[in-house]
């Protein structure tokens, strides 16, 4: 008996001593433990306003081409090389354009053409379309354009489909192929048929130093390579 009260006691005094420290206050002496530091929000932290511009030269209103052989000529009708005639297309437009998956003829400058007869084409333009001088494409450039086609060898290969040609009214043209030929709309998507301003060819205009066109891109130099 003795030893169970002995037992008990020091149980019950284990209790009491749990009480007083469950009981007793925390020691506010402590310091508490430091916020953790997060880096600020910089998507919202800079004010739209305070981002600078990026550079005019990184806006990509240009473009550059470099080839390892040199072209005789950039003007169109001048040359028969194959890096001339693409950046032709990036400067001037063709009465239609190749279609990049199937190269099958596609209107470009011609909102609409019917056939007349077997041989005669009745073609209607875009209105609206400007040169990069200003000048409006009309039907009369494109007589134009084809009659300056016609004094130079290098593009008379993709001029032998058209025998005659009219213009019927500001924006309406006609050609004739004299026989039915069924090159006539492939040879219109050629960069020796684009079509330059009236107002410069009969001028005399130097189209190899400054290719004049109606295309995306206007001409800035041309720095011919020197071995």
């Amino acid at each position: 008996m003795k030893k169970k009260a002995v037992t008990g006691f020091i149980l019950a005094s284990v209790f009491a001593i749990g009480m007083l420290v469950a009981c007793t206050p925390a020691d506010t002496s402590v310091a508490p433990t430091p916020p953790v530091q997060t880096a600020p929000d910089t998507a919202t932290a800079v004010a739209p306003d305070a981002v600078p511009p990026p550079p005019e030269a990184d806006l990509g209103r240009g473009i550059t081409l470099a080839a390892a052989s040199e072209t005789p000529s950039i003007a169109p009708a001048r040359h028969s090389s194959l890096l001339a005639g693409f950046k032709n297309s990036l400067t001037h437009n063709n009465l239609f354009r190749a279609h990049y998956t199937d190269l099958n003829p596609t209107p470009e400058l011609v909102s609409d053409w019917h056939a007349i007869s077997d041989t005669v084409f009745e073609f209607r333009l875009h209105e609206g379309i400007l040169f990069h001088n200003g000048d409006e494409l009309t039907a009369y450039d494109v007589v134009s354009s084809l009659e300056y086609v016609r004094t130079h060898p290098y593009s008379r290969a993709h001029h032998g489909s058209i025998a005659y040609f009219e213009v019927v009214d500001l924006h309406t043209f006609r050609l004739d192929t004299g026989e039915p030929n069924a090159m006539l709309f492939f040879d219109l998507t050629s960069h020796a048929n684009a079509i330059m301003p009236r107002s410069l060819i009969e001028s005399g205009h130097d189209f190899t130093t400054n290719p004049v066109g109606s295309g995306p891109f206007v001409f800035e130099d041309w720095r011919a390579a020197t071995l």
